[in-house]
């Protein structure tokens, strides 16, 4: 972990970071959209080099917007509560200090869960 201290050059070493990030961003950007030509014309969708591997993938994905359906079809607020679920709280918890090793690295260890908010609110 890096320790980050806080002087008058803290914010030009910012400034400098973002803007690096933002030409990296480009460069990387300019890549994905050169490999999904290719892949989008019919050729290889799979591209590998010593170090690491991209892969083209097409998916269509289509998002419902359950709010305008329900108004729609006239379903009251006080209807659609029956159905919703609360009570629960979705938690991820990945490790710092277990992981198995992977081809490009180290993958922590982590388990995902629903929890009970009482559950949360009594150990605070």
């Amino acid at each position: 972990m890096t320790t980050i201290t806080n002087t008058p050059a803290s914010a030009d070493e910012l400034g400098t970071l973002l803007a690096q990030i933002a030409t990296l961003t480009k460069q990387a950007d300019a890549i994905k959209d050169s490999m999904k030509d290719i892949a989008s014309k019919g050729g290889a969708t799979v591209f590998e080099g010593a170090l690491f591997k991209a892969s083209y993938v097409e998916a269509n994905r289509s998002v419902t917007d359950w709010k305008k359906l329900a108004s729609d079809l006239g379903i009251s607020a006080d209807k659609i509560a029956e159905y919703q679920r609360d009570g629960n709280t979705f938690c991820h918890l990945a490790s710092i200090t277990r992981s198995r090793q992977q081809k490009n690295g180290k993958c922590p260890v982590q388990i995902n869960d629903w929890v009970d908010t009482a559950v949360l609110d009594a150990a605070k």
